[in-house]
C-alpha cells in the first residue's frame, strides 16, 4: 500500500534553483543596509549594555562577509566604512584599532576596501583625545599598510605624522630613523611638491641628528631640474638653505655654499619684490581656478567617475604650480652678497675662478658697488693689501651675519682669518706670474707677512699644485720657474727655430711681392710717359 501510494500519488516537489543560487546584488545591498541600520540602532542604544558596540559590529561583519565573498566592492566598502564610523562615533578607539585590523585580515579582502578604510581612519587622527591614543591608532594603520604597495602613499603620510610626534617629544633620532624607512622617491602616486617636501623633511631631521653623510646621500634624491621654470620656489629655497647648513659644517666647502646662495639668488621670487610676488601669485591663482573649473564645465557629457578623476588631476597640478610664500622673497641683495663673500673665502681653482668671472657679469652686481669692487680684486692681476682691504671692508663684511655669525665668535674669527689666507694666496699667485726668482725677505715684504708664514703659504699652494716653487732656505731664495729638462729644452728650441724660419719665409715673400708691385708701377709709368711724348 505504501509503495503503491508513493508511486500513484502526487509527485514530490522539485528543488527550486533559488535555494542553491548565489544571492543577487540587490539581495546583498538590502542585507548590508539592514545590517548597518540594525547595528547603528544597537550601538546608539544606551540600554543595550556594555557590549552593544561589539554586537553591532558583529552583525555588520556578517553582512560584510556575504558582500566580500560575492566580490561586491560597493557593499563591502559600505559595510567596512560603517564599522569604522560606528567605532569612532562611540569614542571607542581600541575597538576602532581592533576592527581595522580585522577588516584588513579578512580572507579575500578587496584592496580598494583596505585603502578606503585606512583613508577613513586617517581622517580621525586629529580628533584623538590624547597623544597616546593617536600613536596607538598610527601604529595600527602602519601595521595594516606595511608591505602593501597600493597603500604606500598613505603609509608615507602616516609615518610623517608619527615622526612629527616623536620630534615634538624630543626624540629627534627616532623621528629621523622612522622617516628614513620610507623610500618616498619610488612612490609614483605622490605629487612632486609632496615628494620634494618629504625628502626635505628627511634632510632636516638628519641634520638635527648630525648625520651629515646620510644628509648628503638623501640630498642626491632631489634633481635640480624639478625647480626649473619657476616651480616649487619655496621648496627650492628650503633645499638650498639645508645644503648651506650642511656645507657650512666644513670650511673646505665654501664654493658649494656660494653655489647654494647663487641658486637662491637665481629664484624668481627672491629677485622680485614681495608686492610683485603677491600679484604674481594672485594672477596664477586665477589661472588655476580656471583650470579647476574647466573639468566641471566639460564634464556634463562625461560620467561622474571620469569627471572626478579629471578634476582631481587638475587640482593636483594647480596645487603643485601654486607659488608659496617664503622668507627670502625680495632678498636678492643679501643672497648676492653671500655669493661674493663665500667666493672670496673659497680656495682658488678653475671652477672657483670661472664662477667668480660669471658673477662679475651679473647685471645686479653694480647695485652693490662695494661687493663689485671686492669681487674685482680677486680677478685683477694686482697685489692686494690686506690691511687696506680690512680697513675698507671689515665693518661691512662682519655685518653680514649669514657669512660671519654674530652669535659664534669662534666661527666669525676663523672665517675672517680664512679671508686673510685667500688674499695672501692671491698675492702669491701674482708674484709667481711676475717673478721667476725672489728672495724670501722680498716675498715676505710683498705679502706683508713674516718670512716663515709666507713660506708656509707658498708650501700649501705647491701641495695643491696651484703654483710651482722651490725654496732654497740656505740662500733665502724662492724659484717660481720650473727647470726644464733636456728633452723639453730641445723641443722648445726646435719650435722656436721652426717659428723663426716661417717668419723669415713670410718676410721674403712680402719683400718679393713689394718688389714686383714696384716694378709693375715703374713700367706703367714709362708707358704713360711715352704716350704723352707722342
Amino acid at each position: 500500500m505504501t509503495d503503491m501510494a508513493v508511486e500513484g500519488g502526487a509527485p514530490e516537489p522539485a528543488l527550486t534553483p533559488a535555494a542553491d543560487a548565489e544571492p543577487t546584488k540587490e539581495d546583498i545591498t538590502e542585507c548590508v543596509d539592514t545590517a548597518i541600520a540594525e547595528g547603528q540602532a544597537i550601538a546608539y542604544d544606551d540600554s543595550a549594555g556594555p557590549t552593544r558596540l561589539r554586537d553591532a559590529v558583529s552583525k555588520i561583519l556578517d553582512a560584510e562577509k556575504k558582500a566580500r565573498l560575492a566580490s561586491d566592492l560597493q557593499n563591502t566598502r559600505k559595510a567596512c566604512l560603517a564599522i569604522v564610523e560606528l567605532c569612532h562615533d562611540c569614542g571607542d578607539w581600541k575597538e576602532l584599532s581592533a576592527n581595522i585590523l580585522i577588516i584588513s585580515k579578512r580572507r579575500s579582502q578587496l584592496k580598494q576596501v583596505i585603502t578606503e578604510t585606512v583613508q577613513k581612519a586617517m581622517g580621525f587622527l586629529e580628533g584623538t583625545p590624547d597623544v597616546e591614543t593617536k600613536v596607538e591608532l598610527l601604529d595600527t594603520l602602519r601595521t595594516v599598510t606595511e608591505g602593501k604597495i597600493y597603500v604606500e602613499l598613505e603609509r608615507a603620510r602616516l609615518t610623517d605624522v608619527l615622526a612629527k610626534i616623536k620630534e615634538a617629544k624630543g626624540d629627534v633620532e627616532g623621528a629621523a630613523d622612522i622617516l628614513q624607512e620610507v623610500q618616498v622617491e619610488t612612490i609614483g602616486s605622490m605629487g612632486k611638491r609632496e615628494k620634494t617636501d618629504y625628502i626635505l623633511e628627511q634632510m632636516r631631521l638628519c641634520l638635527l641628528k648630525q648625520d651629515y653623510i646620510r644628509t648628503m646621500i638623501i640630498s642626491k634624491k632631489i634633481n635640480s631640474s624639478v625647480f626649473e621654470g619657476g616651480k616649487l620656489q619655496d621648496l627650492k629655497v628650503r633645499f638650498y638653505l639645508l645644503m648651506i647648513d650642511l656645507h657650512s659644517k666644513d670650511k673646505g666647502t665654501y664654493l658649494e655654499v656660494a653655489k647654494a646662495y647663487f641658486a637662491i639668488f637665481d629664484t624668481p621670487t627672491v629677485q622680485t619684490a614681495p608686492a610683485a610676488a603677491d600679484a604674481m601669485a594672485t594672477e596664477e591663482g586665477g589661472a588655476e581656478a580656471k583650470v579647476a573649473a574647466a573639468p566641471a564645465e566639460a564634464g556634463v557629457k562625461a560620467d561622474k567617475t571620469a569627471e572626478e578623476k579629471e578634476a582631481e588631476k587638475a587640482a593636483k597640478e594647480a596645487e603643485e604650480a601654486k607659488p608659496t610664500a617664503h622668507d627670502w622673497e625680495g632678498r636678492w641683495e643679501e643672497a648676492l652678497k653671500c655669493v661674493v663673500i663665500y667666493l672670496a673665502l673659497a680656495c682658488y681653482g678653475n671652477e672657483q675662478n670661472d664662477f667668480t668671472n660669471r658673477v662679475s657679469l651679473l647685471k645686479q652686481l653694480p647695485d652693490l658697488p662695494m661687493y663689485m669692487a671686492l669681487n674685482k680684486k680677486f680677478l685683477t692681476d694686482e697685489l692686494v693689501s690686506f690691511a687696506s682691504l680690512s680697513a675698507e671692508y671689515k665693518d661691512e663684511l662682519l655685518a653680514q651675519k649669514l657669512a660671519f655669525p654674530a652669535d659664534n665668535a669662534e666661527v666669525k674669527e676663523a672665517r675672517y682669518k680664512e679671508l686673510h689666507d685667500r688674499v695672501t694666496e692671491h698675492n702669491i699667485r701674482i708674484v709667481a706670474k711676475c717673478y721667476t726668482r725672489v728672495t724670501s725677505a722680498r716675498l715676505a715684504q710683498l705679502l706683508d707677512l713674516p718670512a716663515a708664514e709666507a713660506e708656509e703659504h707658498v708650501s700649501r699652494l705647491v701641495v695643491q699644485k696651484i703654483v710651482f716653487a722651490k725654496i732654497d732656505r740656505l740662500d733665502g731664495v724662492i724659484v717660481f720657474k720650473k727647470k726644464a729638462d733636456a728633452d723639453e729644452t730641445l723641443n722648445t728650441w726646435g719650435a722656436d727655430i721652426n717659428s723663426l724660419l716661417q717668419k723669415v719665409e713670410r718676410t721674403c715673400h712680402l719683400i718679393a711681392r713689394e718688389e714686383m708691385i714696384a716694378d709693375a708701377a715703374k713700367k706703367e709709368g714709362k708707358k704713360k710717359g711715352k704716350a704723352k711724348a707722342k
